[in-house]
């Protein structure tokens, strides 16, 4: 009321339980003791086991820790049971309390919400209902892109913080600029009301082109000196780019697909590639593009070439060799219609390594050469440092060690001109292996030793257990068998968890570095070491062995 003897207190949400928490954990979290609080006043034998502690735990995640929203639901227990409860919780905004005492605006969360928001002004109840189509907030520039033509060119910051006094809103805390949110609850009600306006297409759309030109430069970013504020703000934004890719993709059911939608999502898959590369959302990765491709089309362009490229990628990191190679040859084939060009440069590169996965080694050879012809046509210097790591890996694998050193000094200058600290990264990867391989294990082993942070740094989840797998080769060799081992381990659920499957030259690489290791040591050793590493995540492994 803002009257002077009033003051606010906040109410905050109740802490919730974590993805992997156990039933005493569970039990433990704020939320979930309110739950069954209130579900023991409508039903007093109501406990948590072992078959219902996780649907009470997601019912509170997805109520977002709210008391009087955890106090409806569970009211529900005297006829629900918490899995029943669950599957109807997109009905959560209209569950009416079941007892008495509350005045009429909290008899149902919707009401609660609906009170709040009668309350607006026409302009804060605009731009209210357009926050809900963010997901996962948003910054001051991305409203400001979303409402310009409420704002009339002001600066949104006042009428959000309006939305932030009356609780419509959140700040989420972020180092720099400030990024406003919504309580899941909150966003389906504002969502609801942008639907029932008839404003969501043209909203819906709005965020789109937003969030693809955010794509856009942060893709161009990837491969220089700023790669690493690119890879955050993507990182920052992946639910609003998930729910772009869901708009213009859809889910392959319903109305024909709108062609406009469509080209942006095509766009916004090839622009997203690296991402999901990097961040190792393989199956994501492979679902969007799966999509892409099926899509009906006039005619196949060049980001189409490139989205059947980088799907044979993907299927290749998950271990279908075959696909992999008629993705790739799909892609050069359409590719080659369209003269020298970066696709087609990203489509040999594919075949290659797909040639070389399923043992076609000559294959290998000839896509790889033709690629590193055309890329010089092209003049991508980025795309060189990429295909030409590829290669000096190939050449190391194939006994040619002068080649891949030479390959790998021309990869290092050009990540030196272009700032690229990634590539960089992964050609020093390939020359400690050369050196390995030669013989020099001293060397190897030290800047081996100097790679752990600049391996933390990328984050890659490839890169991190390819270079577990390499370190730990070297440690074998220099007689460190429990690190080996250890790093191994921790290297195997990381690759399972992500989906990573090996191809077969690769994996027997594997097994017979495991099985020198278990020759080397007594059983009861190798055993221990390897289940220490499987507890322990392989950065948190590395950062112990550089500090060792």
């Amino acid at each position: 009321m803002r009257v002077a003897a009033e003051y606010e207190r906040p109410v905050p949400p109740l802490d919730l339980p974590h993805d992997d928490a156990g039933v005493e954990d569970v039990a433990r979290s704020g939320a979930v003791r309110l739950f069954v609080e209130q579900a023991r006043r409508v039903r007093p034998d109501f406990t948590l086991t072992g078959e219902n502690t996780t649907d009470v735990a997601e019912i509170c995640r997805r109520l977002d820790g709210l008391p009087l929203a955890i106090e409806l639901a569970a009211g529900r227990i005297k006829l629900l049971s918490p899995h029943a409860l669950l599957t109807r919780l997109d009905k959560a905004l209209d569950l009416k309390a079941s007892g008495v005492g509350r005045p009429t605006r909290q008899q149902t969360l919707r009401d609660t919400i609906a009170w709040s928001y009668d309350l607006l002004t026409p302009l804060q109840q605009a731009v209210f209902r357009r926050l809900g189509v963010f997901a996962g907030g948003a910054d001051l520039d991305a409203i400001a892109a979303v409402c310009d033509d409420l704002l009339d060119g002001d600066d949104p910051l006042d009428v959000v913080g309006e939305l932030v006094d009356a609780s419509l809103a959140t700040v989420i805390e972020e180092a720099q600029e400030p990024r406003i949110g919504m309580l899941v609850t909150v966003r389906a009600y504002a969502y609801d009301q942008l639907q029932a306006d008839g404003e969501l297409a043209a909203v819906q759309r709005r965020h789109a082109n937003y969030f693809c030109a955010v794509a856009d430069d942060m893709w161009s970013l990837r491969h220089g000196p700023q790669q690493q504020v690119a890879q955050q703000r993507i990182e920052t934004e992946l639910d609003n780019l998930r729910e772009v890719l869901a708009w213009a993709l859809g889910s392959g059911t319903g109305a024909e697909p709108d062609p406009e939608r469509v080209a942006l999502g095509e766009r916004l898959c090839q622009t997203f590639a690296w991402v999901w590369l990097g961040g190792g959302y393989f199956e994501e990765a492979r679902h969007w593009l799966e999509r892409c491709i099926g899509l009906p089309r006039e005619a196949p362009d060049l980001v189409h070439v490139e989205n059947l490229a980088r799907l044979g990628h993907i299927v290749s990191i998950q271990g279908d060799f075959i696909r992999s190679r008629e993705l790739a040859e799909a892609s050069i084939d359409i590719a080659r219609g369209f003269g020298d060009s970066r696709e087609l440069v990203v489509g040999l590169a594919v075949l290659a390594v797909a040639c070389w996965d399923t043992g076609d080694i000559e294959g290998a050879r000839r896509a790889f050469e033709e690629g590193h012809a055309m890329v010089r046509r092209v003049a991508d210097r980025s795309l060189t440092a990429v295909l030409l790591t590829d290669i000096a890996y190939f050449e190391s694998e194939q006994g040619n060690h002068d080649r891949s050193q030479q390959l790998i000094a021309e990869v290092l200058e050009i990540c030196v001109d272009i700032g690229d600290t990634e590539f960089a990264t992964l050609a020093e990867l390939s020359m400690i292996t050369s050196l390995f391989k030669t013989g020099n294990v001293a060397e190897a082993h030290l800047r081996s030793q100097d790679a752990i942070d600049p391996v933390l740094t990328c984050r890659d989840p490839f890169m991190l257990i390819g270079f577990a797998r390499s370190h730990a080769d070297i440690l074998f060799e220099t007689g460190d068998l429990d690190a080996a081992v250890r790093l191994l381990g921790s290297a195997a659920v990381m690759q399972e968890r992500i989906g990573i499957k090996d191809p077969p030259a690769a994996e027997a690489q594997v097994q017979g570095l495991l099985l020198r290791c278990q020759v080397a040591m007594a059983a009861v050793d190798f055993q221990r070491a390897y289940q220490a590493g499987q507890a322990i995540m392989v950065e948190d492994l590395l950062v112990e062995m550089k500090d060792h």
